[in-house]
This record gives C-alpha cells, sequence and structure tokens, in this order.
C-alpha cells in the first residue's frame, strides 16, 4: 500500500511535539533510501549465516521496516602526546635494576577526521527505542556513504515500498542524541586515531626526548613499547547531515531457536549477494568450547534483563530531555523542499515557522511590551498579546478619525504577525529554562 502525502504527514507528524515521545516538528517529513534488497534475499542471506545444523533455526517472519536514523557531521581535531619506552636504557637502581626511560615528543597532530555519511559507524545514530540499536548498528550504519545518501527522498515520495512495511517514528530528540550517542564515541575515535598516528613514519621521524635532555627517533632505534597519553580532542562545528534525518529500509527476522524467539536484522541498504547480517550466534548447550561472550548473550537472561533496563532509562531520560534550540533548528534545516504548504506562494518556505526559530526582530517584542532579557515565557507572550490587541483592536476604535482607525487597524495586524513569530520562538518546552536563566 502506498500512501499520499496527506496520509504520510498524519502518520508521521503531529502538533503535540514535546509531550511524550519526541515526534520530529509540524509537517516535517523525513528522507528515506528505498528497499535494494528483496524479502527472499534477506531470508537467504540470514540462512547462509545460520546452516541447519544444531541447534536448528526455525523461521517465522521477515518484516521489512523504515527506522529513523540521525547523521551527523563535523570535523574533529585530535592532539597527543606519543611516548617511546625503551627497557635498559636508563642507569641500575641500588637493586640493581634497570628501569625503562620514556622518551616523548607532545603536541602531536592527527589530520582532521571528517564525520559524515562515510564513516557510518561512528556517525549514524538511531533514533528510536523499538529495536536493539547495537543490532541495527551493525547491520545498517556500516552500509551508509555519501553516495547512497544522495539518493535519499522525502518519504511519500519513495518508490516500490514493500507491502506491510513497518515506519517507526523519531523517538529519540535530536540533541539527546548527540550528546548520549556521537560524544560518548568521540574518544574512543581519537585515541584509536592517535595509535594509528603513532605508526607513521612521519610521526616516528620526530626527535622523542627524555627528561635528562637525551633523545631518539623511533625510525632509527625501535623502541620496546609504544602508547600514546594526553590525548585532547574536540567536534568542531558539529551538525546534522544535508539529508541526516533519514528513515533507513532494513528487514527484521523473527525466529526461534532452542525454544526461545529472536529478532535480527538484515541491511537493505546495498544491492548484492551479501547484505549485512545483525544477529545471534547460536551454540549447542553441549559444545565443549565456550563462545565468547558477545555471542551467547541472547542465551543468558540476566544479560538480556540488563540490556532492557539501560534501554529503558535511556526512553525515560529522552523523555525529559529539552530539545535544544540549535538541534531543533538543525532537523528544520535538513527537511526536503517538498513539505511546503501547498496553500501558500512558491518562495514562501517552510522555515519562515520553525517552531524555536523563526525571523523574530527587536520590534517583535516592542509590539507586544516585552523584554528581550530576560526571556519570555510563553505564558508572558499570549498574556502580552492579549493585552496589546485589546488596546488596539479596531472594534474599540470607532470615535477615532479615519486615519487613526487604519493606523491602529494597521498595527493591530502587525501584532499579530509579531504574535506567530514569538509564539514560535517561545514554545512551551523552553518555559522551564527562561524561568531557571532568570534565577
Amino acid at each position: 500500500m502506498r500512501l499520499r502525502p496527506s496520509q504520510s504527514r498524519r502518520l508521521l507528524c503531529t502538533s503535540d511535539a514535546f509531550k511524550g515521545k519526541w515526534t520530529l516538528p509540524f509537517r516535517q517529513i523525513p528522507w528515506a533510501l528505498p528497499f535494494r534488497q528483496c524479502q527472499e534475499d534477506a531470508i537467504n542471506a540470514f540462512l547462509e549465516r545460520h546452516p541447519s545444523t544444531p541447534p536448528r533455526i526455525e523461521l517465522r517472519a521477515a518484516r521489512p521496516c523504515l527506522v529513523p536514523y540521525y547523521v551527523f557531521r563535523g570535523e574533529m581535531q585530535v592532539t597527543f602526546t606519543g611516548v617511546a619506552l625503551y627497557d635498559g636504557d636508563g642507569e641500575n637502581d641500588c637493586h640493581g635494576r634497570t628501569p625503562a626511560s620514556d622518551f616523548v615528543h607532545k603536541g602531536i597532530e592527527v589530520p582532521t577526521i571528517r564525520l559524515g555519511a562515510d564513516a557510518g559507524s561512528v556517525s549514524a545514530v538511531y533514533a528510536g527505542f523499538e529495536f536493539r540499536r547495537f543490532f541495527l548498528r551493525q547491520a545498517l550504519a556500516g552500509g551508509l556513504s555519501e553516495e547512497l545518501l544522495e539518493s535519499a527522498v522525502p518519504r511519500p515520495l519513495l518508490q516500490d515500498v514493500p507491502a506491510g512495511v513497518h515506519e517507526e517514528a523519531f523517538q529519540m530528540k535530536p540533541s539527546f542524541a548527540y550528546q548520549n550517542r556521537i560524544v560518548e564515541r568521540l574518544s574512543e575515535i581519537a585515541h584509536h586515531q592517535a595509535e594509528c598516528r603513532m605508526e607513521a613514519e612521519e610521526v616516528r621521524s620526530l626527535q622523542f626526548e627524555a627528561r635528562d635532555g637525551r633523545s631518539k627517533r623511533p625510525s632509527e632505534f625501535v623502541p620496546d613499547f609504544e602508547r600514546v597519553a594526553e590525548v585532547h580532542y574536540e567536534l568542531e562545528n558539529p551538525r546534522l547531515h544535508d539529508k541526516g534525518v533519514v528513515a533507513l529500509p532494513v528487514w527484521a527476522i523473527e525466529y526461534t531457536c532452542l525454544g526461545k524467539s529472536y529478532r535480527a536484522f538484515v541491511s537493505a541498504l546495498r544491492p548484492g549477494p551479501s547484505p549485512a547480517v545483525a544477529s545471534m550466534q547460536h551454540h549447542s548447550p553441549w559444545a565443549s568450547a565456550a563462545a565468547p561472550w558477545e555471542t551467547t548473550t541472547g542465551d543468558a537472561t540476566r544479560d538480556w534483563k540488563v540490556v532492557g533496563e539501560l534501554r529503558r532509562l535511556d526512553a525515560e531520560a529522552n523523555t525529559d530531555w529539552k530539545v535544544q534550540r540549535f538541534w531543533q533548528n538543525e532537523v528544520a534545516r535538513v527537511m526536503p523542499d517538498f513539505q511546503k504548504p501547498e496553500s501558500r506562494a512558491r518562495n514562501w518556505g517552510f522555515k519562515s515557522f520553525l517552531p524555536g526559530g523563526g525571523a523574530v526582530s527587536d520590534e517583535d517584542y516592542e509590539l507586544l511590551g516585552l523584554p528581550t532579557t530576560p526571556l519570555p515565557t510563553s505564558v508572558e507572550v499570549r498574556k502580552a498579546f492579549r493585552m496589546q490587541a485589546m488596546a488596539w483592536h479596531p472594534d474599540l476604535q470607532q470615535s477615532k478619525s479615519a486615519a487613526e482607525q487604519a493606523e491602529c487597524s494597521e498595527r493591530f495586524q502587525r501584532i499579530g504577525e509579531a504574535y506567530k513569530r514569538l509564539q514560535a520562538r517561545h514554545p512551551e518546552y523552553l518555559d522551564q529554562q527562561a524561568t531557571r536563566s532568570r534565577s
């Protein structure tokens, strides 16, 4: 079943965006990528990973899903201190032992690391809570690329969608996704890149100095051990990818093994004989060799409970998390032009009434008699509008001259327009923040 644009808006969007689950702002429709794997290919890819040997896999269903994702961009700057250790290179201590000597070089720079779709395993964040995100990340994020995202289209324009596709809403707020998913990965990325940089010939040819003034080049004197220390990193200009609010296609495989139900995921991003599959690796309980922990997670009820508790806590924290205005505007910025209201002129863009943003000037505050600092709450904006509207309403100006009535009518109209813009700039979800800033 293919949805008309109006139907898609009703399914994906809601005006009550900040109560309960996060949804995209009013009338905003995400980008989407097509299914490049059919159901038969997904099932075959899954069965190839699970041959028909004990324990046997019983396939129950293969369902198409469009899952919500944020894709972030940014330039990461990393500097670190390189340490080269040489055993037996110093003087003997009082016990006759020769300690290792540390030769260090500070301020080594790593070439700028650019996050984007080509680094999807790092920059892509699953924006829902229905599925286990580490499986989706394994199946989908590594298959993203700039080339693939260029082919994304607004969701209502997506062609050849499989029947019965499940569309999960954007439940995770973009500010929460950035702070709690992207930021937590940066340390690992920085240390990994620093260690890779430490092995580069350019770095090994630098002079590493010891405390006593001696110096060595690791390229000439091979150290017994190397490490990185004092890794400093910063992500500059973080933002959403231009098509960074996107629904990605995946096949959810429902199956049973040893009497328990499981779910696997098969990527539908790329065509080809071997799509990415993310699932449990099941082993016989009589197997002599124990499987690694990550392959037996699904068979340990205790571990499942721990993961489930973390998901629940994340969902609760996301509900309480305030949508930062910058990321709110970023979501609006990357939305396609398709969602412009049809009743307006062609040159009138959706961005003119962004929730939490919009073109607001000091004159708008003056028209309603509001100060710019501290920021007013939505209740104060509404009260100020009612007061000014009563003072300048045309029906209350009958005793004045025609010129004065025309002037009042024009001002009344300007007050109404200013109120709409200020209402968008100061929505209810920012009231607590405005009150806190005063105190």
